[in-house]
């Protein structure tokens, strides 16, 4: 048997158990020593088996269309974009697993609220493009965000974009960034899209941010981003990055 990809696994993942609210198959999908890195729940794979219970005291959602818009896969590494409403509020949530073994080990995520004056928070471009160089998009970010963000040489930033470069997040563009202190942690890659997970120093408090970019003629022509405030206090020691 044809043993399924990572990224599969992740949408199975939302499908049968976030989506049908099935705890049960938990323990088929999630690793018994799983690594949560939410701020929102505690140590280890009961963390999930809570939030299920919760999600089962909710209205179920009057959308069945997928909140899926986007699923990019980097080896071990699965980054997935969703557009839920959640509780009366429209959230963008970024979600990164690490898979192995065909389970999800670990997860980081990051979710914002969708202002009305922001609403094409997750619109755009949807396809990843395989024929695409993900080496060369790969290192072209990361040249990208030490040129600009960590040499702080704002002369170069356009140099990087496309000249009808979209911007999907209002609230925090791309050109918001030198003014403040970003560190790296990850950079993850499929054919145009480009995914970076950091932590985003502003006004004393620290975020942690994930960038989507998909590359065109090896320049940034989209970006989309999540960010969410890093609490002092965690319900575990993992660490939210």
């Amino acid at each position: 048997m044809e043993q399924k990809s990572n990224k599969t696994t992740v949408a199975e993942f939302y499908k049968r158990i976030v989506g049908q609210r099935d705890s049960s198959l938990i323990n088929q999908y999630v690793h018994e020593h799983y690594i949560p890195h939410s701020p929102m729940g505690r140590d280890g794979r009961e963390s999930l088996f809570e939030m299920i219970e919760f999600l089962k005291t909710l209205p179920p959602p009057a959308e069945t269309k997928s909140p899926v818009k986007r699923l990019i896969g980097d080896g071990e590494l699965v980054i997935i974009q969703l557009d839920i409403s959640f509780m009366g509020k429209r959230m963008v949530v970024i979600d990164l697993f690490r898979v192995a073994d065909g389970l999800l080990a670990e997860h980081w995520d990051a979710v914002q609220e969708i202002a009305a004056e922001n609403d094409l928070m997750t619109d755009g471009a949807l396809i990843i493009n395989s024929y695409a160089d993900t080496d060369a998009n790969q290192l072209l970010v990361s040249n990208f965000y030490r040129d600009v963000f960590e040499n702080h040489d704002t002369r170069l930033l356009n140099s990087y974009l496309t000249t009808d470069y979209i911007e999907h997040n209002l609230a925090e563009r791309l050109d918001d960034y030198y003014h403040h202190s970003i560190k790296v942690h990850r950079i993850i890659c499929e054919g145009d899209f480009v995914v970076v997970q950091s932590e985003y120093l502003k006004d004393s408090q620290s975020f942690a941010l994930y960038d989507i970019l998909r590359i065109e003629n090896e320049k940034i022509a989209e970006h989309w981003s999540v960010q969410q405030a890093i609490p002092d206090v965690m319900p575990h020691t993992n660490g939210m990055l």
